[in-house]
Protein backbone atom coordinates (compact mmCIF):
# COMPACT_ATOMS: atom_id res chain seq x y z
CA UNK A 1 0.00 0.00 0.00
CA UNK A 2 1.32 3.39 -0.97
CA UNK A 3 0.78 6.40 1.25
CA UNK A 4 0.94 9.83 -0.29
CA UNK A 5 1.60 13.06 1.58
CA UNK A 6 1.18 16.57 0.27
CA UNK A 7 2.81 19.40 2.19
CA UNK A 8 1.61 22.85 1.13
CA UNK A 9 4.00 25.72 0.57
CA UNK A 10 4.64 27.74 3.71
CA UNK A 11 2.74 30.89 2.95
CA UNK A 12 3.26 32.68 6.23
CA UNK A 13 6.39 33.16 8.26
CA UNK A 14 5.92 35.34 11.29
CA UNK A 15 7.77 36.18 14.47
CA UNK A 16 5.33 37.07 17.23
CA UNK A 17 6.74 37.68 20.69
CA UNK A 18 9.67 35.37 19.99
CA UNK A 19 7.48 32.60 18.55
CA UNK A 20 8.30 31.44 15.04
CA UNK A 21 5.39 29.93 13.14
CA UNK A 22 5.27 28.25 9.76
CA UNK A 23 1.66 27.95 8.64
CA UNK A 24 0.56 25.98 5.60
CA UNK A 25 -2.91 27.01 4.47
CA UNK A 26 -5.42 25.04 2.39
CA UNK A 27 -8.95 26.02 1.42
CA UNK A 28 -10.46 24.09 4.33
CA UNK A 29 -7.86 24.08 7.07
CA UNK A 30 -4.87 25.90 8.50
CA UNK A 31 -2.11 23.72 9.93
CA UNK A 32 0.84 24.83 12.03
CA UNK A 33 3.69 22.67 10.79
CA UNK A 34 6.11 23.60 13.56
CA UNK A 35 6.73 26.27 16.17
CA UNK A 36 9.72 27.31 18.23
CA UNK A 37 9.90 29.63 21.22
CA UNK A 38 13.09 31.57 20.56
CA UNK A 39 15.38 32.71 23.37
CA UNK A 40 18.82 34.25 22.98
CA UNK A 41 19.80 32.31 26.11
CA UNK A 42 20.04 29.27 23.84
CA UNK A 43 23.22 30.72 22.28
CA UNK A 44 26.66 29.47 23.25
CA UNK A 45 27.66 30.76 26.69
CA UNK A 46 30.90 32.26 25.35
CA UNK A 47 28.91 34.88 23.41
CA UNK A 48 28.09 38.30 24.82
CA UNK A 49 24.84 40.04 23.85
CA UNK A 50 26.57 41.87 20.99
CA UNK A 51 28.30 38.69 19.79
CA UNK A 52 24.90 37.06 19.23
CA UNK A 53 23.88 39.61 16.58
CA UNK A 54 23.73 37.94 13.19
CA UNK A 55 24.45 34.47 14.57
CA UNK A 56 21.88 31.78 13.80
CA UNK A 57 20.60 29.20 16.25
CA UNK A 58 20.91 25.63 15.02
CA UNK A 59 19.13 22.46 16.03
CA UNK A 60 21.56 19.84 17.33
CA UNK A 61 19.59 16.62 16.89
CA UNK A 62 16.80 16.56 14.32
CA UNK A 63 14.95 13.80 16.16
CA UNK A 64 14.79 15.59 19.51
CA UNK A 65 11.83 17.81 20.50
CA UNK A 66 11.79 21.23 18.87
CA UNK A 67 11.12 23.01 22.16
CA UNK A 68 13.98 21.33 24.03
CA UNK A 69 16.32 24.23 24.97
CA UNK A 70 19.25 21.80 25.18
CA UNK A 71 18.73 20.94 21.51
CA UNK A 72 19.77 24.39 20.25
CA UNK A 73 23.05 26.24 20.11
CA UNK A 74 24.88 28.90 18.11
CA UNK A 75 25.79 28.14 14.53
CA UNK A 76 29.42 28.02 13.55
CA UNK A 77 30.91 29.00 10.22
CA UNK A 78 34.30 28.41 8.66
CA UNK A 79 37.15 29.90 10.73
CA UNK A 80 37.17 33.62 10.07
CA UNK A 81 33.89 33.42 8.16
CA UNK A 82 30.24 34.17 8.95
CA UNK A 83 28.35 32.13 11.56
CA UNK A 84 25.80 30.01 9.77
CA UNK A 85 25.41 27.28 7.18
CA UNK A 86 22.54 28.27 4.88
CA UNK A 87 21.60 25.57 2.33
CA UNK A 88 24.07 23.18 4.00
CA UNK A 89 23.76 20.73 6.91
CA UNK A 90 23.75 22.39 10.32
CA UNK A 91 27.27 22.96 11.59
CA UNK A 92 26.25 21.72 15.05
CA UNK A 93 24.25 18.68 13.87
CA UNK A 94 24.96 15.62 15.98
CA UNK A 95 23.10 12.43 15.10
CA UNK A 96 25.39 9.90 16.73
CA UNK A 97 27.34 9.60 19.95
CA UNK A 98 30.61 11.50 19.75
CA UNK A 99 33.82 9.58 19.25
CA UNK A 100 36.26 8.92 22.08
CA UNK A 101 39.43 9.24 20.05
CA UNK A 102 41.57 12.26 19.33
CA UNK A 103 39.81 15.49 18.57
CA UNK A 104 42.49 16.68 16.15
CA UNK A 105 43.70 14.41 13.37
CA UNK A 106 46.54 15.27 11.00
CA UNK A 107 46.80 12.38 8.53
CA UNK A 108 50.09 13.56 6.99
CA UNK A 109 52.19 15.53 9.49
CA UNK A 110 54.30 17.37 6.95
CA UNK A 111 54.03 19.91 4.16
CA UNK A 112 56.29 21.28 1.46
CA UNK A 113 54.77 24.63 0.44
CA UNK A 114 56.67 25.05 -2.83
CA UNK A 115 53.72 25.18 -5.22
CA UNK A 116 54.46 21.90 -7.00
CA UNK A 117 51.03 20.48 -6.12
CA UNK A 118 52.37 17.83 -3.77
CA UNK A 119 51.78 18.28 -0.03
CA UNK A 120 51.60 22.03 -0.42
CA UNK A 121 49.24 22.27 2.56
CA UNK A 122 48.92 20.73 5.99
CA UNK A 123 45.45 19.23 6.22
CA UNK A 124 43.79 18.89 9.63
CA UNK A 125 40.48 17.32 10.63
CA UNK A 126 38.74 17.93 13.95
CA UNK A 127 35.79 16.17 15.55
CA UNK A 128 34.54 17.35 18.96
CA UNK A 129 32.37 15.12 21.19
CA UNK A 130 29.53 17.64 21.62
CA UNK A 131 28.25 20.84 20.02
CA UNK A 132 29.29 24.19 21.44
CA UNK A 133 33.07 23.90 21.45
CA UNK A 134 35.32 26.81 20.55
CA UNK A 135 38.99 26.43 19.70
CA UNK A 136 42.35 28.13 19.54
CA UNK A 137 44.95 26.53 17.28
CA UNK A 138 48.50 27.90 17.22
CA UNK A 139 51.64 26.74 15.45
CA UNK A 140 54.94 27.04 17.34
CA UNK A 141 58.47 26.74 16.08
CA UNK A 142 61.07 24.43 17.65
CA UNK A 143 62.05 27.15 20.14
CA UNK A 144 58.47 27.41 21.44
CA UNK A 145 57.72 30.74 19.76
CA UNK A 146 54.22 31.10 18.27
CA UNK A 147 54.53 31.76 14.55
CA UNK A 148 50.98 31.26 13.28
CA UNK A 149 47.64 31.75 15.03
CA UNK A 150 45.47 29.60 12.82
CA UNK A 151 42.28 29.87 14.90
CA UNK A 152 41.63 32.28 17.78
CA UNK A 153 38.79 31.39 20.15
CA UNK A 154 36.36 30.59 17.33
CA UNK A 155 33.16 28.59 17.67
CA UNK A 156 33.37 25.30 15.79
CA UNK A 157 30.91 22.90 14.27
CA UNK A 158 31.00 19.34 15.56
CA UNK A 159 33.52 18.44 12.89
CA UNK A 160 35.37 20.09 10.06
CA UNK A 161 38.64 20.59 8.24
CA UNK A 162 41.39 23.17 8.41
CA UNK A 163 44.52 23.64 6.39
CA UNK A 164 47.74 25.59 6.75
CA UNK A 165 49.82 26.81 3.85
CA UNK A 166 53.14 27.17 5.70
CA UNK A 167 52.95 30.93 6.17
CA UNK A 168 53.50 32.80 9.44
CA UNK A 169 51.24 35.51 10.85
CA UNK A 170 53.28 38.10 8.90
CA UNK A 171 52.53 36.16 5.67
CA UNK A 172 56.18 35.15 5.28
CA UNK A 173 56.92 31.54 4.37
CA UNK A 174 58.47 29.69 7.28
CA UNK A 175 61.84 28.00 7.06
CA UNK A 176 62.05 24.20 6.87
CA UNK A 177 62.09 22.49 10.25
CA UNK A 178 60.03 20.96 13.02
CA UNK A 179 56.93 22.79 14.24
CA UNK A 180 54.24 22.05 16.80
CA UNK A 181 50.50 22.36 16.22
CA UNK A 182 48.94 23.15 19.61
CA UNK A 183 45.15 22.98 19.74
CA UNK A 184 42.87 23.82 22.67
CA UNK A 185 39.15 23.05 22.57
CA UNK A 186 36.88 24.73 25.14
CA UNK A 187 33.29 23.92 26.06
CA UNK A 188 31.07 26.36 28.01
CA UNK A 189 30.56 23.72 30.73
CA UNK A 190 34.27 23.90 31.58
CA UNK A 191 35.64 20.98 29.61
CA UNK A 192 39.01 21.64 27.98
CA UNK A 193 40.87 19.36 25.57
CA UNK A 194 44.44 20.15 24.53
CA UNK A 195 46.43 18.33 21.87
CA UNK A 196 49.93 18.75 20.44
CA UNK A 197 51.14 17.32 17.14
CA UNK A 198 54.67 17.63 15.78
CA UNK A 199 54.87 18.41 12.06
CA UNK A 200 57.59 19.06 9.51
CA UNK A 201 57.91 21.89 7.03
CA UNK A 202 60.05 20.57 4.19
CA UNK A 203 61.66 21.84 1.01
CA UNK A 204 63.37 20.35 -2.00
CA UNK A 205 67.17 20.14 -1.92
Amino acid sequence: MKIGCWIPTCLLWAITRAILLCTGRTEATSLTVSSFDYSDEYHNAIYTSSDKDGVSLERIRSGNPTQDPNNWTSAAGPPGGPSGTPTRPNSQALETVGNTGKILDIPVARLSPDGDGYEDFLNMHYSVPDPGYSASITIFDAAGIPVKHLVRQELLGVEGDLRWDGEADDQQRLRPGIYIVFAEFFHPDGRVHAEKVAISVMTKL
